[in-house]
């Protein structure tokens, strides 16, 4: 009995796994004849970080430089 059952569940994780594969395998293959270049949206979310630092560090500028407008403002009075 218990090896009947391990038995089944051994092949349903084969079939599992086989499904799966000819997915992926035809997942890939429809978006390499699409022209999709694999490891080409890891450098284009490498520029989007940058610039995303680049604008949080502006913004930290911009901060800086408003709080120092405020004081001064505040101190004009």
């Amino acid at each position: 009995m218990f090896a009947a059952a391990l038995t089944a569940i051994i092949i349903l994780i084969i079939i599992f796994g086989s499904v799966i594969t000819i997915v992926w395998l035809g997942t890939r293959y429809a978006a390499a004849k699409k022209g999709f270049v694999f490891g080409g949206s890891r450098q284009e979310l490498k520029v989007v970080h940058q610039t995303m630092e680049q604008m949080q560090q502006d913004i930290e500028e911009i901060k800086s430089t408003l709080a120092d407008l405020v004081i001064e403002l505040h101190d004009r009075r």
